[in-house]
């Protein structure tokens, strides 16, 4: 019979629930877990670009198409080293565990400060103020 499936009383949840059904998302398991959180991402950017100017809230979409180019190439540069990270010590799992999410940080952390991303600076800033007990 299988588990348990709450079934959604809108309209747009039971969309969803029928787009999950084909989709075979579930079978990608934590890939298509990261699919679906992008998928979500995208549709809320889509979403709130469209709907935001109604409100009069202008966006600079030369501001986020910049700034999406440089996330896309430091999130290129961490994928190939953690893929790198995952060759080189394929017999260690527990090595790779350790190490990827500090090197994963890293080298999006470094490419986006060498590629001057802005919301990596605010970053910074927000917690060297934190530390020094600040705003």
């Amino acid at each position: 019979m299988g588990p348990a499936v709450r079934v959604p009383t809108d309209g747009f949840g039971l969309a969803i629930a029928n787009l999950q059904e084909f989709s075979h998302i579930a079978a990608l398991g934590h890939i298509g877990l990261a699919l679906a959180g992008s998928l979500a991402s995208m549709v809320s950017l889509v979403a709130l670009t469209a709907l935001l100017p109604r409100v009069n809230i202008e966006l600079d979409i030369h501001s986020l198409r910049v700034g999406f180019a440089k996330t896309l190439v430091a999130s290129a540069v961490m994928g190939a080293g953690l893929m790198a990270l995952q060759s080189a010590l394929s017999t260690s799992r527990i090595a790779i565990v350790l190490l990827s999410v500090p090197l994963g940080v890293a080298l999006f952390a470094g490419t986006a400060s060498l590629l001057r991303l802005r919301e990596v600076r605010t970053l910074y800033e927000f917690a060297v103020d934190s530390m020094r007990g600040g705003k």
